[in-house]
């Protein structure tokens, strides 16, 4: 929230600042006439508005109002980072200056995290709202109000600063605050689950089976330049991103380190990044391409051997594409490979899942291909457009095994996109598993 903020919109930050100034010069004027300390209520009115004005009113940028709020399972990591800090560092005046002009501590620690609170709901549900909803700011937003507070009462000691002043209706107003943005919470948004909102430099064990998975699919072609852990995202896998020497990039999953993809080069033109094969034959026909991925799989994946069938797909100027695929009753297992060669005859694209072949206890089949498709068109309110079931597969969702219809939406117009429907319970959500 705050890189954007202190970064750019310039004229945004002058205007605000301005209108800070003048509600900071008006709380002043007014304590004033009340024999209240004008200071101090003059630098909390300039301090609230500058803190929810940037939040609240800040231009809208992509992310905020989708609905979804990230909640981070991690809760030392945004006291570890540039952005957790300055969430912090922003909300401190707000706690010192509102202690000292209140000379209460538990209201103005209250109405902080409060404040936050409800901010960071209206981030996921008000579009006008910018930013995105996310747990580590309302975590950091309190932590800065109560170590403002705790100043405040520290350097107000003198001038008779309560602890306790209030403690009633601060927890009167408190619940009830809590209690109705709960009940937001929970009709409009839709909480996102994740082990840390950052990536983090890979070290061990993660760093060495990334390196084991590339060497095991190119051995020593390719010089691996950094290795990052992404966090897991509602109790599915988290993932390894590989950067290398040379410009290109690749993805594993972890800690199962399943599922490892590589884009090697995407242009009909082959380069020298993409990994030769046998350099004296060049495929002419989508026979010799196959006979050519097989070559490649029966060195680097050998079981491969035993999949349940083949097949090999033109994909005209790109090269082709070969498939190695098992079924269990009608559901497509894990294990999967898939070898895309551009027309040199060199491996431009790869995916590889090495998971089971085989699914145990895997939840029996209720909801057919036309249901999965009714289901998705009802979903997503499609009136015009295309919808159709691509395959079904099974996919470890929240550490269980489900079997995932993947359907097709074509909206008339729009863009495409994939849905993903169980099977067994003719739940729908969005987007595929990985893997």
């Amino acid at each position: 929230m705050l890189q954007a903020v202190l970064h750019d919109r310039l004229p945004f930050l002058i205007g605000l600042t301005l209108v800070g100034l003048a509600v900071g010069a008006m709380a002043f004027l007014y304590a004033r006439a009340k024999a209240a300390p004008g200071m101090w209520w003059g630098l909390t009115g300039t301090s609230v508005v500058l803190v929810f004005g940037a939040t609240v009113f800040f231009p809208t940028r992509a992310g905020g109002a989708n609905g979804w709020c990230t909640i981070n399972t991690q809760l030392w990591e945004p006291m570890a980072t540039e952005q957790g800090v300055l969430n912090a560092v922003l909300f401190v005046p707000i706690g010192l200056f509102g202690v000292l002009a209140t000379r209460r501590m538990m209201p103005v620690a209250a109405a902080g995290a409060l404040g936050s609170l409800v901010i960071e709901v209206g981030q996921a549900t008000i579009p006008v709202m910018g930013g995105a909803c996310d747990s580590g700011d309302v975590q950091m937003n309190t932590l800065g109000t109560v170590l403002g507070a705790a100043l405040g009462w520290a350097m107000g000691r003198s001038r008779g600063v309560s602890l306790t002043a209030g403690a009633r209706r601060t927890g009167m107003a408190a619940a009830g605050t809590v209690l109705a943005t709960a009940l937001v919470f929970g009709l409009f948004v839709q909480p996102q689950v994740v082990d840390g909102t950052g990536l983090r430099t890979a070290a061990g064990d993660e760093r060495a089976t990334a390196e084991g998975a590339i060497r095991e699919a190119f051995g020593g072609r390719y010089k691996i330049s950094a290795v990052q852990v992404a966090p897991s995202m509602d109790g599915g896998p988290g993932s390894l991103q590989i950067t290398f020497e040379e410009p290109l990039s690749a993805m594993l999953t972890w800690p199962d380190a399943d599922y490892l993809s590589v884009q090697l080069e995407a242009s009909s033109e082959p380069g020298p990044l993409s990994f030769p094969v046998d350099s004296a034959m060049k495929p002419r026909t989508q026979a010799e391409a196959e006979r050519l991925a097989m070559t490649y799989a029966s060195t680097h994946y050998p079981w491969a051997a035993e999949a349940q069938y083949r097949k090999t797909t033109s994909l005209g100027e790109l090269g082709w594409m070969t498939s190695w695929r098992w079924e269990q009753n009608g559901v497509l297992m894990p294990r999967a490979l898939d070898v895309q060669l551009n027309t040199a005859g060199r491996v431009s694209q790869l995916a590889v899942n090495s998971g089971p072949d085989k699914v145990e206890n895997l939840p029996a089949q209720t909801v057919t291909k036309a249901q999965a498709e009714a289901k998705v068109r009802a979903a997503v309110k499609l009136t015009s457009g295309q919808v159709g079931a691509v395959t079904k597969k099974a996919f470890r969702v929240r550490g269980e095994w489900r079997p995932l219809w993947l359907v097709r939406v074509i909206p008339d117009g729009g863009e495409p996109e994939t849905m993903s429907v169980d099977a067994a319970t003719g739940e729908v959500t969005n987007g595929t598993p990985v893997g």
